[in-house]
């Protein structure tokens, strides 16, 4: 699965006018529209694209351990003692190792190593 690409036109200021012909207040929303435009995407489409990225990541190699360790055939059960050690491990990182996707309009404070946080400016 590939996450969904932006392809709005964002050049909103540069296609007005060089002279003015609208209000001020039209002209702070050609300003704004472009921002958000973008707040939208990041909050409404590439928030939940990569939640279900993770989602299925994680429930498919759960899924392929557990059949692994439920299978009746003399190769998966030689294998038996690694599936236990990697459901164990799987099931470490998707509960307790896994990174956080962070996202607020402030500067991000504490987190680890590896985190993920995204910025949005209002």
């Amino acid at each position: 699965m590939s996450l969904p690409k932006l392809n709005d036109n964002l050049n909103k200021v540069s296609s007005l006018p060089e002279k003015p012909t609208l209000t001020s207040a039209e002209l702070q929303a050609v300003f704004d529209e472009a921002g958000n435009i973008i707040k939208d995407y990041l909050n409404n489409t590439l928030t939940g694209a990569i939640e279900t990225l993770i989602t299925t990541t994680v429930n498919a190699n759960k899924t392929v351990v557990e059949n692994t360790l439920t299978s009746t055939s003399i190769t998966s059960a030689l294998a038996s003692a690694q599936g236990k050690v990697l459901n164990e491990r799987i099931t470490t990182v998707a509960n307790e190792k896994q990174k956080i996707i962070g996202i607020g309009t402030d500067d991000p404070s504490g987190g680890e190593d590896g985190d993920v946080y995204i910025k949005i400016f209002e």
